[in-house]
């Protein structure tokens, strides 16, 4: 049995906002190798990558 997460909850803080986005630009872009992810979570779109697509996806969802 695999642990629950919410889609596009990548900080895994319970909650879906621009702090998600923000995490996931910033993972996509590199700009740190110490960054904290849910990786299944991050896939916002379920394409199996993590990518623009996704952060995309999450701020059309989210309404930012």
């Amino acid at each position: 049995m695999g642990i629950a997460y919410s889609l596009g909850d990548a900080n895994a803080d319970g909650n879906i906002d621009n702090r998600d986005a923000a995490l996931l630009l910033r993972y996509i872009s590199g700009i740190s190798d110490e960054i904290n992810i849910d990786l299944e979570a991050a896939d916002y779109n379920a394409d199996g990558y993590i990518d623009l697509k996704d952060v995309t996806a999450l701020l059309s969802a989210i309404g930012e």
